[in-house]
């Protein structure tokens, strides 16, 4: 990275896309964290979309390969004649993340949905996250108010200072919420700027339809006749928004605009890439990660059939072939002894010895929660409730396989195609491998075939530009196998809690939370080249900050120093985090004769958005009524990514084993764009969830890991999926995350569902080591 991108140039421009704060005269910029922080009321200056009159605009990089008649009016829109070209900047890994952005532009720069075409943009800090910061007002969800809604957006400048352009975290719908209808109602409005200029006549008589201006007189132009015109106007840094009650397309659902090309085949992924001349990668790692090659023989696989190289890595070695099932067999050909040195706990029992002694230190990361004074109160209690909680690590398992295709020009000029979530990363990762300046580099991001965070990951594409550096001038794709695929994964994180609570007055009255894990963003940010952030909020996420009123609560996570590879996997923390704590709610309530539903609803009563969706889905799931004697329901709810999420899992046992007959599922992200694709989120969330409790496990031996693919890394089977009931509400503020709140409660409430039926308490995922499924 250069200086230049390293240090933001603080010189004022007319734009402005969040607030700053203005010493009075030279209209200079105070930036420290105070600003950051300090509450919407006293921040001064504009809302707008596309950058910050803190720092200079980024380059809009659509200008740098416009073709003949095309017409940019910023990195999210551009025109051509008459076709309407909106530039997404996310990438679209089956979320519905294109579609959705898409209406929040039709919606407000009044153009009919269905006209609009969506590409994804290039590489570039124009497409920064802006929310990704929000998380540093540190204000839970269930206190959330339209207030701290402003004061998030007053962030968004950390978000603009970073640069980052990632899909991830369920940021997408939020940050387009906020940037794509800014973009939209200033162009439309531009547009109707040029028109009156061309007609002569005031603007404020003329409106828009479906992509035309109109004038009272009858007279109709349509935005590709005024768009070189309209790109003359100066945008306006703070247009006005339509009014909820005004929408044609948001609140409502729309066909997926990714969905013919994937029906009828026609879409690209990473794996559907072709280019002419083109030679294929296969690579084989290190299953000790970290530890490079002790010594390489690659000659028997030189001497296959259309092998052309073997290039030795850091850590592994890639074979070279005129095509992929070539260059995969003579991967078996190399001779290569392994440095099998191990650098984290050599096994599970390890692991979870490590964060027992983490926590043992006393040393918490961070303490975000810490109301009241749990331990007085448990000090005092007669009767004080303990329990231990183990989660295990987990693969992301994404249905195509890692690829990345390069060519390393013979000018210096690198080319990289594949499906990333990090595109910005991606282009740092190459840039530095490749040992050119990142203005040779260029990614063009395709179709993913599923992300969930490992693509968010940039080792794919460093390999592939490695690789292409050794075939200069001929481009090279570069896959895994699916067991390559899956030793080399950066794993949901291991993690342990213990719990100590009591109960008074038929309330729950203390909760104390300790949880020991890996950081995943300390990890993840090194790799991507992010400098260190402070503590990382996903070691307690799910498990702090919970929409409950508990007079003593605290939350402490402690961090682990272990070297195991992890990263991000969906849900992040509150993946394991929601388990723990909506377990170890159902066993307070149990342990002193509460209903576990009524317990919740006590504890969220003064809440109106999380209590909502507990009273959904209790009248949904008919909770209270009477069971056969074969049947159970077990009930959870988690804040996570500014979304509640409440569940009811509905069980059976049969002769062969327990069956999940129906799950339960109300959500509260306050605003909803799309509600089908929405409910699509969840369900699909849901059964992640459920995947992680019943099978999904990985482990170590001696330092290795022990699965490979699908025979020994188990997830469920159609017949295994339970019939979905969702409902929506909306009494939240602001908007929340679709992709991955509906993952966290599924576990718990699974797990407190085998407790109801079974009077087994699973501490310990997945639930196959206790019960048996069908």
């Amino acid at each position: 990275m250069s200086e230049h991108e390293n240090k933001p140039d603080v010189v004022e421009t007319d734009r402005a896309d969040a607030t700053a704060v203005e010493t009075p005269k030279k209209g200079r910029k105070i930036l420290n964290r105070r600003n950051f922080l300090i509450g919407s009321a006293v921040v001064a200056g504009g809302v707008a979309f596309g950058a910050y009159r803190l720092t200079r605009d980024y380059a809009n990089p659509l200008l740098d390969d416009l073709a003949e008649g095309e017409t940019a009016f910023t990195p999210f829109l551009k025109i051509d004649g008459d076709d309407i070209i909106v530039i997404t900047g996310r990438a679209e890994m089956g979320q519905g993340a294109n579609s959705v952005l898409a209406a929040m532009m039709a919606e407000e720069l009044d153009v009919a949905y269905e006209a609009l075409k969506v590409e994804h943009g290039p590489a570039s800090k124009a497409y920064y996250v802006g929310n990704f910061a929000r998380v540093l007002t540190g204000i839970p969800n269930h206190m959330r108010t339209d207030d701290t809604v402003k004061t998030e957006e007053s962030l968004r400048i950390i978000g603009k200072i970073m640069g980052i352009q990632n899909t991830g975290g369920s940021m997408t719908t939020d940050d387009g919420f906020y940037t794509m209808r800014r973009v939209g109602a200033s162009v439309r409005e531009a547009m109707i700027a040029a028109a009156a200029k061309r007609w002569n006549v005031a603007a404020s008589g003329l409106s828009t339809e479906n992509g035309h201006v109109l004038n009272k007189n009858g007279d109709r132009l349509s935005y590709g006749e005024l768009a070189g015109e309209a790109a003359q106007q100066k945008l306006n840094s703070d247009p006005q928004l339509k009014d909820k009650s005004q929408w044609k397309y948001l609140g409502k659902s729309q066909p997926r605009n990714d969905m013919v090309p994937k029906v009828t085949g026609t879409a690209t992924f990473g794996m559907d890439v072709e280019l002419p001349g083109m030679v294929y990668a296969a690579v084989r790692e290190n299953p000790y990660r970290w530890r490079p090659i002790k010594s390489l023989d690659g000659s028997a696989a030189l001497k296959r059939r259309g092998v052309k190289k073997v290039i030795e890595l850091d850590q592994g070695f890639a074979v070279v072939a005129d095509n992929s099932w070539r260059a995969m067999q003579a991967l078996d050909d190399v001779i290569v002894e392994w440095d099998m040195a191990v650098e984290y706990p050599a096994d599970m029992e390890a692991v979870y010895d490590d964060f027992r002694a983490t926590i043992a230190k006393g040393e918490p990361e961070l303490t975000p929660t810490d109301e009241g004074d749990a331990d007085a109160a448990l000090a005092a209690a007669d009767n004080v409730f303990r329990a231990e909680y183990k989660a295990q690590y987990l693969a992301h398992m994404q249905m195509e396989p890692l690829n990345a295709t390069a060519l390393y020009g013979e000018d210096g000029q690198v080319e990289v195609w594949t499906g990333t979530q990090a595109p910005t990363a991606g282009l740092w990762g190459s840039s530095t491998v490749a040992g050119v300046p990142q203005e040779n580099v260029k990614i063009n991001t395709v179709f993913l075939g599923g992300g969930f965070g490992r693509r968010g990951e940039i080792d794919v594409i460093e390999k592939a530009v490695r690789v292409a550096k050794e075939m200069k001038g001929t481009p090279v794709k570069v896959l895994y196998s699916r067991e390559d695929d899956f030793r080399r994964d950066y794993y949901r994180p291991a993690a342990l809690a213990q719990l100590q609570g009591t109960v008074k007055n038929g309330r729950i009255d203390t909760l104390k939370a300790d949880t020991a894990t890996l950081s995943v963003m300390g990890n993840w940010g090194k790799r991507v080249n992010l400098p260190p952030a402070g503590p990382d909020p996903t070691i307690i996420e799910g498990l702090a900050h919970q929409p409950y009123a508990i007079a003593n609560y605290r939350v402490a996570g402690h961090r682990s120093g272990s070297n195991m590879p992890i990263g991000a996997w969906r849900s992040v923390g509150a993946s394991q985090n929601s388990f723990f704590m909506e377990s170890f709610i159902d066993e307070l309530a149990h342990e002193h004769g509460l209903d576990p539903m009524q317990a919740r609803l006590d504890l969220a009563k003064d809440f109106k958005a999380p209590r909502g969706v507990l009273e959904k889905v209790a009248e949904m799931s008919n909770w209270g009524s009477k069971l056969p004697a074969n049947k159970a329901r077990g009930v959870a709810i988690c804040s996570s990514f500014f979304s509640f999420v409440a569940q009811v899992v509905e069980i059976s046992q049969t002769p062969d084993g327990i069956k999940i007959d129906k799950l339960y599922l109300a959500a509260d992200p306050g605003t909803v764009m799309d509600r089908v694709n929405f409910e699509a989120q969840m369900t699909g969330g849901a059964i992640f969830g459920l995947s992680q409790a019943m099978r999904g496990e990985v482990t170590l031996t001696d330092g290795a890991v022990d699965q490979s693919n699908f025979h020994d890394y188990e997830i469920p089977r159609f017949t295994q999926i339970p019939a979905f009931e969702v409902a929506i509400l909306e009494n939240h503020v602001g908007v929340g995350g679709a992709g991955e709140p509906g993952t966290p409660p599924a576990a718990p409430a699974l797990g407190n569902a085998i407790f109801a039926l079974t009077g087994k308490r699973l501490r310990e995922m997945p639930f196959s080591k206790f019960v048996d499924f069908v």
